[in-house]
């Protein structure tokens, strides 16, 4: 037997590879379903809601923020879950930093009267002025 030459031969270095580096199809797939799991659950955790129905005129858009009251009586802040306490001092933020901002409450139709008076009142402690309720239209066949 001889000895082989540690060092590439020139035909050597010509040759095709016939590997594959996956490590870079992983990092890209790894990425990708880091994207779709962070993306996904705001997607599928919306309020189910009957909103009341109503015949009103559409008003003109301005900066606003949503609150859902839902039939079970939780309460949204733009998806996040509060209480009567975090929603006056979330309130009386927005009226200093947004004076022009409106709070837009979607309230199930089975909510009780109660949970739409904590809410009011917490407004009014909080001196916010732009209020509105958002309704689904009303059916023009009755």
């Amino acid at each position: 037997m001889s000895a082989q030459p540690l060092e590439p031969q020139a035909d050597d270095a010509l040759a095709p590879i016939d590997a594959i580096n996956v490590t870079p199809l992983v990092d890209v797939m790894l990425v990708l379903l880091v994207v779709f799991l962070v993306t996904l659950p705001p997607l599928l955790q919306s309020s189910p809601l009957q909103l009341p129905k109503a015949d009103a005129a559409a008003v003109q858009q301005r900066p606003h923020v949503d609150l859902h009251l839902s039939a079970d009586g939780a309460m949204r802040w733009e998806q996040a879950a509060i209480d009567v306490a975090e929603l006056q001092s979330r309130l009386q933020t927005l009226a200093q930093e947004q004076p022009q901002a409106q709070l837009r409450i979607w309230a199930d139709a089975q909510v009780p009267y109660d949970r739409i008076a904590q809410v009011l009142a917490a407004t009014q402690r909080a001196q916010f002025a732009q209020l509105a309720f958002v309704t689904a239209p009303a059916s023009t066949g009755q």
